[in-house]
């Protein structure tokens, strides 16, 4: 496989010794050692509101079984509350 100049360019390889690299293959070998460490600025994608909610029923032993069907009326009539750390909720039933 031969990758272009320009991806090459975009590639720095880890894990490998210097040694393992042809010279000739245009690829960088990363330096080793904390002081060369580089950081690589990322912004993490928005989560879209029906993710956390799956996520947050996937957590809950009672729905850990039910259809995709159950899973989709559950979330489309779900309703999102928030409240502050140690407040009491309390539900009355009717």
């Amino acid at each position: 496989m031969t990758l272009f100049d320009q991806v090459k360019e975009k590639i720095l390889l880890v894990h490998v010794a210097k040694k393992d690299v042809p010279p000739d293959s245009g690829l960088k070998v990363a330096k080793i050692g904390f002081e060369n460490t580089i950081a690589i600025p990322v912004t993490p994608p928005k989560s879209l509101p029906i993710y956390k909610k799956i996520d947050l029923l996937s957590q809950i032993d009672v729905f850990e079984n039910i259809s995709l069907k159950s899973a989709r009326d559950l979330i489309q009539t779900s309703t999102e509350e928030h409240y502050l750390a140690g407040q009491i909720v309390e539900f009355i039933l009717h």
